[in-house]
């Protein structure tokens, strides 16, 4: 029942109450595991906290970073942070010296798949190649049928969403042959590429290589550069299966170019450039939203810090309804379309800082 009270207060002119939003911390030096409140004193409609932690951090947020961008920024840029744990890979050999045993620093090595020994320079060599202005990596393929020839690529990344691997490369002939005679055999066109994978598993601790390898991978010998590309998202689920881990950081990829039966690639081959992966954006971190009840009020927030640090707890909150009444009210304000100039609403930020100990 509305009271004749009521009807001559919504008659009335009245201003929009000014936002609130004040928040005080039960403490601002706690132990990990120890309790920090929140109160927060507000009359908005939405409350959401971030604590501070990976993951919930205001500045990372949606809210922070898009806000009062324009339409046209909105279009024009990108404003997610990259994921600083993912590296892309990619290396084309141009600070390489030509006939060294090491390549840029190690990224790159030719090993003796048993004894471990350094390849380089005897069986692949950096070279200068006219033809594209810069240096390759010229490898010998005499023996694939001994599985001895291990190309390492030194990728340390952590396991993004994309996991292809390229080898832009050629090679000096376009068949396969009899490996003990040399004599050309057109009627099989690809051979076997093998890929083994080393990785670091979830919580850390040295790179756990592993035998369990992708038989399925067949490439075939081209004269004109071309990219030769992996999927190596399925050694990685044959990597987790041999081990029984998980793994977190790929610490290399080691590649072998094997025969089928008697047959396999006799000669040199040419890699141009190689790749991995790709930039990755970090996911926005959110806040978590509270129950404001019946509106205006108090309302108390409780969190645990799980390692020591100093964190910054920020309360952010919406207003939407907070509106100025004029005339008859709000009934015929709404009937006669009023604009959102009689509302005040917006965001509001409160922040405190914590140090855990």
């Amino acid at each position: 029942m509305v009271t004749p009270l009521a009807v001559a207060a919504l008659s009335c002119s009245q201003e929009a109450p000014v936002p609130v939003l004040e928040v005080a911390a039960s403490a601002t030096e706690v132990g990990v595991g120890e309790p920090v409140t929140l109160s927060i004193t507000h009359n908005l409609d939405g409350l959401s906290v971030y604590n501070g932690e990976a993951g919930h951090e205001w500045q990372r947020s949606a809210a922070y970073n898009l806000a009062g961008r324009t339409e046209q920024e909105l279009r024009d840029s990108i404003f997610r942070p990259l994921n600083p744990d993912v590296n892309p890979f990619e290396y084309d050999f141009s600070d390489a010296e030509p006939g060294a045993a090491t390549i840029g620093g190690g990224v790159v090595e030719l090993r003796h798949t048993s004894m471990g020994t350094n390849l380089l320079p005897a069986e692949g060599s950096v070279v200068y190649d006219p033809a594209i202005g810069g240096n390759l990596l010229r490898i010998t393929s005499t023996h694939p049928e001994w599985w001895y020839q291990g190309l390492r690529i030194n990728l340390n990344s952590k396991l993004g969403a994309n996991r292809m691997l390229t080898l832009r490369m050629r090679f000096e002939k376009d068949f396969l042959s009899e490996i003990s005679t040399g004599s050309k055999r057109a009627d099989v066109p690809t051979f076997g590429v093998v890929i083994r994978l080393a990785g670091v598993p979830m919580g850390g601790g040295a790179p756990v290589f592993s035998e369990a390898s992708v038989w399925d991978v067949y490439w075939a010998p081209s004269l004109a550069s071309k990219d030769y590309s992996v999927d190596l998202a399925r050694i990685v689920t044959a990597w987790e299966a041999a081990t029984g881990k998980k793994m977190e950081r790929l610490a290399y990829a080691q590649i072998l170019f094997t025969a089928v039966g008697s047959v396999g690639y006799v000669g040199d081959y040419y890699i141009e450039k190689i790749s991995y992966g790709s930039y990755e954006y970090a996911p926005w971190d959110t806040g978590e939203g509270l129950n404001t009840g019946l509106g205006e009020g108090t309302v108390k927030y409780t969190h645990r810090f799980s390692a020591p640090g100093v964190y910054e707890m920020v309360v952010a909150g919406n207003s939407t309804s907070l509106k100025n009444y004029s005339g008859s009210g709000y009934r015929d304000d709404l009937g006669n379309k009023i604009s959102g100039s009689e509302y005040r609403y917006g965001s509001i930020t409160r922040s405190v800082k914590i140090t855990v100990k």
